[in-house]
């Protein structure tokens, strides 16, 4: 799918022209399902055999950005860095993501595991008053990363750009690739 981030990208950076980009799409009515998505990044990977191991990133924005999260406090060592987008780590800290309303969602975020992630970067991003998912869902987990030790965290916050602004404003940013 090229709607949304790197995918779409691909002919404006040089960095992007240089990579593999993975970019699964979860299912309808459902939720990102980290064991499934490792599974997927270790096939890619064992298939190419070519893929440095020490250069792979995760992205995600939105709904993808709690499967970043979740994924990261699963699997801390798997990425060289991580750039979550407007989400969270438990879905469920969403009111409309609550059963009855939503069904096929789980939380796979580990609040335990993220600390583990401590020296992976992440760079961050978020609009300050968000309404679609408050910004408060990412500053819970910037500030787990920091009491657990990490210096290689960073938050950037956007006053007034909407929720899908975001992620179009820093994907389209050349330091975010380099």
């Amino acid at each position: 799918m090229t709607k949304h981030g790197p995918p779409k990208l691909v002919s404006q950076f040089k960095e992007l022209q240089r990579a593999i980009i993975v970019s699964p799409q979860c299912p309808k009515n459902s939720w990102w399902r980290t064991q499934a998505l490792k599974a997927l990044i270790d096939e890619v990977v064992e298939e190419r055999g070519d893929i440095d191991l020490g250069r792979l990133y995760i992205t995600g924005l939105s709904m993808g950005d709690y499967g970043t999260w979740s994924f990261i406090s699963r699997y801390p060592n798997t990425f060289a860095a991580a750039i979550p987008i407007c989400g969270g780590g438990n879905p469920f800290n969403l009111p409309a993501n609550r059963p009855p309303r939503k069904s096929g969602i789980t939380n796979e975020f580990l609040p335990r595991g993220l600390p583990l992630a401590q020296n992976l970067p992440v760079l961050t991003f978020h609009r300050a008053q968000d309404t679609s998912v408050p910004i408060e869902e990412t500053q819970t987990l910037v500030d787990l990363l920091e009491l657990a030790g990490s210096s290689a965290i960073k938050i950037t916050t956007y006053p007034d750009a909407r929720h899908v602004q975001i992620w179009e404003i820093v994907y389209v940013n050349p330091e975010v690739w380099q």
